[in-house]
């Protein structure tokens, strides 16, 4: 449940309401916009993500943030604009390789990967450090591991299954080596090239792309008893990828209220679900002020004549409950510039000069418990230009 108390005499305030929905996030590949797809096929575009014709990798959804893998490198995907904030380089740690495929999280939120190698008839499975982007390899033996594309965790059994290219067969996989455990047939009219898989509740579903000449993917459910895949519907378009996370809303009216003369003011969202990365509230009174669930600093230049002197550095989720992203914008031009938060103490959890497009920070290290943090943003001069403050609960 979120609360937020407002202190005003009079206030007039409109929010979005939600309808909960199942829906799958995808990258359309023609165009390279996300978009979500929902069970019978509808599909809304959501905003550009990679370069047309770009994606090949794979779409997960942790702790109600979307992460992409593509082109070697982790990124965070805004679902409200669609855009990738490249995070870190996905390394191998034995031979220092970059490496891309799908994801997969287990029932205790580890992040698992699957990169294709070997002239693509033989892979490897790898656990993610999601704050580093380090990958570490569950065996050093390919052995057993044919081209799979696809894996999927069904996190009540804690079992990860996998689609392989090739054999046309859908695999599980022993967790402690690696390598395949087991494989029984897909249908092999319709699951040729399985190129990712979720689960919405009990159903495993799968994307098949037929193959690259042909412009349409079949999405099905499959019987993780039999190997059998069923067609629910195609598309006309190539999806890749495919994420679902549960409890996931979708706005889809304004509803507006007046409230005179109130002191305090209680606004309870009652569903059970986490606003992700967007204003999805917002609260105006006559001095504009905005909730959200995005710290927005705004950084002025003095270097750079106006009006391009304004750098926009984006916080988010705040609150918090065990990480946060600080997206530094065109970082390029705060040359000399840093960053740092501080705890209601005034000790320092968290400093560094901003050289990079975004940092992950991981909320379990170094900070101190929930509450209030300070984020302040310091010029070359070592001057203080901009203070705001982090909830973490």
């Amino acid at each position: 449940m979120k609360k937020i108390i407002i202190l005003l005499f009079t206030l007039f305030f409109s929010y979005n309401s939600f309808s909960q929905s199942d829906v799958f996030y995808s990258i359309e590949d023609s165009t390279g916009n996300l978009v979500y797809i929902n069970t019978l096929g509808s599909v809304t575009i959501v905003g550009p993500t990679v370069s047309p014709g770009g994606i090949w990798g794979g779409l997960v959804f942790k702790d109600g943030s979307l992460y992409l893998s593509n082109k070697d490198s982790l990124y965070i995907v805004d679902i409200v604009t669609g855009h990738a904030t490249n995070l870190f380089p996905i390394i191998d740690t034995v031979n220092n390789q970059l490496k891309s495929g799908d994801m997969a999280v287990d029932q205790n939120g580890q992040l698992y990967l699957f990169a294709e190698q070997i002239s693509m008839s033989q892979g490897r499975l790898y656990k993610i450090d999601i704050s580093t982007g380090i990958a570490t390899r569950l065996s050093n033996s390919t052995s057993g591991n044919p081209s799979i594309i696809g894996i999927e965790f069904d996190k009540t059994n804690n079992i990860l299954y996998g689609a392989s290219e090739h054999s046309d067969n859908l695999l599980t996989f022993d967790l402690n080596t690696g390598l395949i455990s087991s494989s029984f047939p897909v249908n092999s009219l319709g699951m040729n090239y399985t190129t990712a898989m979720t689960f919405i509740g009990n159903d495993l579903w799968g994307v098949d792309y037929h193959s690259f000449s042909v412009n349409k993917t079949t999405f099905c459910k499959i019987n993780t008893s039999t190997g059998i895949a069923d067609t629910m519907f195609i598309l006309q378009d190539k999806y890749f990828s495919l994420a679902y996370s549960e409890g996931l809303c979708l706005y889809y009216d304004t509803l507006t209220t007046t409230v005179y003369d109130t002191l305090t003011t209680m606004v309870y969202d009652t569903l059970s679900t986490m606003v992700y990365d967007t204003t999805f509230i917002t609260v105006i009174d006559t001095n504009l002020i905005s909730v959200t669930d995005t710290l927005f600093i705004n950084v002025v230049l003095s270097s750079i004549p106006s009006p391009n002197n304004i750098n926009t550095i984006r916080v988010f989720p705040n609150p918090a409950n065990d990480h946060i992203t600080i997206d530094n914008g065109n970082y390029n031009n705060m040359g000399g510039y840093s960053l740092e938060i501080k705890d209601v103490l005034g000790q320092n959890v968290f400093q560094s000069i901003i050289n990079q497009q975004s940092f992950y920070i991981n909320l379990n290290t170094n900070f101190t418990g929930i509450g209030i943090y300070f984020i302040s943003i310091i010029d070359p001069n070592n001057n203080v230009v901009d203070t705001k403050k982090i909830i973490l609960q």
